[in-house]
């Protein structure tokens, strides 16, 4: 949650300097993070301790201190909790946390497949199914949208370089190659300006042959750690002769822009 820059001199990537400093990593130290960076040849950007060790002994000593940074994280933790608890109050009554949680057995027939059928045992296998699923998926996702009210967001499909790592870093040792652990490389996002809009976007999907809900997470009940509220959803869509799952991850505006 914070606990001050690091002290290895090491350089930081904008990651683990936001994980180190927390809140204090604001707009002005996110600009000079990027016009300071240098990228490696994998593509990392970094930035030199000494740089941002300057920096901060210029225009706030406190990312340097484990207790001033652990301090004003908790104290941003307190106030944002309470702030959103306060937005859910006026603004859900109820029936969103009726959405049901999800968790559909994924087992290895659940893999992400080929156009082949078989687990996707490379990342050309992988992509070749999700970009025909990302127009599927679009399609199914504006069908089920109310005509008012939601607004959607589709990434592009994820990153090669980033799917790569995840799958050989976190997959490997699983019986199905590791590539076909990939669920997010078709992602999209709804952004719904009311609790009845969610309800509906969900009934929905759950009546669209073309989709079938494989999990779901209902943080509105109970809502995550630091209070945030959304529902995160992995659907399977259909590709050819194969299902692809794909990400959906449902706001409510209210709290995503408190």
């Amino acid at each position: 949650m914070g606990s001050g820059a690091s002290t290895d001199k090491k350089p930081l990537t904008e990651v683990r300097l936001k994980s180190e400093v927390g809140v204090l990593f604001d707009d002005k130290a996110k600009r000079a993070f990027d016009a300071a960076a240098t990228e490696d040849p994998d593509g990392t950007r970094t930035v030199p301790w000494p740089t941002i060790e300057a920096h901060a002994k210029e225009h706030d000593e406190r990312a340097l201190d484990p207790r001033k940074c652990m301090f004003h994280n908790l104290k941003a933790f307190k106030s944002a909790r309470e702030q959103i608890a306060e937005i859910a109050r006026v603004h859900i009554k109820g029936a969103v946390r009726e959405i049901p949680w999800v968790g559909k057995s994924l087992g290895d027939e659940c893999r992400q497949c080929g156009l082949d059928g078989k687990p996707a045992a490379s990342l050309d296998a992988l992509y070749e199914v999700a970009a025909l699923a990302r127009v599927q998926f679009e399609e199914i996702m504006t069908a089920a949208c109310p005509e008012s009210g939601v607004k959607l967001m589709f990434a592009p499909l994820k990153g090669r370089d980033r799917a790569g790592a995840k799958a050989r870093d976190e997959y490997a040792d699983k019986t199905a190659p590791c590539y076909s652990w990939l669920f997010d490389i078709t992602r999209g996002a709804a952004l719904c300006q009311t609790e009845d809009a969610i309800v509906q976007l969900y009934a929905s999907l759950e009546a669209d042959d073309r989709v079938d809900i494989v999990r779901t997470k209902n943080r509105f009940a109970p809502p995550l750690f630091n209070g945030y509220q959304d529902i995160l959803m992995n659907v399977a869509v259909k590709v050819e002769k194969v299902s692809h799952m794909c990400e959906l991850q449902i706001h409510l505006m209210p709290i995503k822009e408190s």
